[in-house]
């Protein structure tokens, strides 16, 4: 199980340290092959179609100082909560849900941040139908940013989503 962990941990934030996420139910601009879900979320607490089924719900974003303990180092940060949400008919794997933030152009490098709670996307259990998963997410941005948040559920076999944009 920690080995599946930190597997999901180091395909999605790009390092190998392990990081929890908890489980929840169901109920609760540079991209060329990024198309915009029904609902973009800009002031948080939005849920926003995916692919099939899955949905993905955002808080607004917050920017803080990354601790020293951060990797990489930044000195400014954008996170996210997140939790994710299987409502379609077969299982989905976690593993293969991509986020990427373009700010002013240009893709953010992922921090994880444990010490404020920014541990990345965990959970290499496969999501049964109903079944969800809480996370959190940063990305390292520079001072008074535009940004584009883009989920992918399937990486490179389905359009990217823009789940996110505004300034920040």
């Amino acid at each position: 199980m920690t080995a599946a962990a930190c597997a999901l941990l180091a395909a999605l934030t790009g390092c190998g340290s392990p990081a929890a996420s908890e489980p929840v139910s169901a109920s609760a601009s540079g991209l060329s092959d990024t198309r915009r879900s029904g609902g973009l979320a800009t002031r948080g607490d939005d849920r926003i179609a995916l692919a099939d089924g899955l949905f993905l719900t955002i808080s607004a974003p917050k920017t803080f100082v990354p601790s020293d303990s951060a990797e990489p180092r930044a000195r400014r940060a954008v996170g996210f909560e997140m939790t994710l949400d299987n409502d379609s008919a077969t299982n989905y794997q976690p593993t293969l849900l991509s986020l990427t933030v373009v700010a002013d152009g240009v893709e953010a490098q992922r921090v994880v941040d444990s010490t404020q709670g920014y541990t990345g996307v965990v959970g290499a259990a496969e999501l049964a139908p109903g079944d969800g998963v809480r996370f959190s997410v940063a990305f390292g941005v520079p001072q008074e940013t535009s940004i584009r948040l883009t989920a992918q559920p399937y990486r490179k076999t389905t359009p990217a989503v823009t789940v996110y944009e505004g300034v920040i």
